[in-house]
């Protein structure tokens, strides 16, 4: 869960693969800058932003795309953010038990679903 700083959920990257959106919207194929407020932020292995959270928004900037809801999901050698099934956060690593990815080139992958809450 990405937080405010009010402790207020603003994202939540589940992992039975569905990502909620709390607070504010989703922008894809964003150009990423960060600013001086607080901020969730993913980067390359370059140091470039790949996706961020706002948090006084609860805005999600993704570099990349929301890619189509997967079967499973495999991790890669890059670097990238993983939210694995709880089940095999116990057991020994498995590269086919990924359930939600934010990639070096801010894409979202996920077995679930996007939720955007709308107030």
């Amino acid at each position: 869960m990405v937080r405010d700083l009010a402790g207020d959920g603003l994202v939540q990257f589940q992992n039975d693969g569905h990502v909620l959106v709390l607070k504010g919207s989703i922008t894809t194929g964003a150009t990423i800058a960060q600013t001086s407020a607080p901020e969730f932020i993913i980067r390359d292995t370059t140091g470039t932003i790949a996706a961020k959270v706002d948090a006084a928004t609860g805005n999600v900037y993704l570099k990349g795309v929301i890619e189509p809801k997967a079967t499973d999901l495999r991790t890669s050698s890059s670097p990238e953010f993983v939210v694995r099934d709880a089940v095999e956060i116990a057991q020994p690593y498995n590269a086919d038990k990924a359930r939600v990815i934010l990639d070096a080139n801010g894409n979202l992958k996920r077995t679930g679903e996007v939720i955007v809450h709308t107030p």
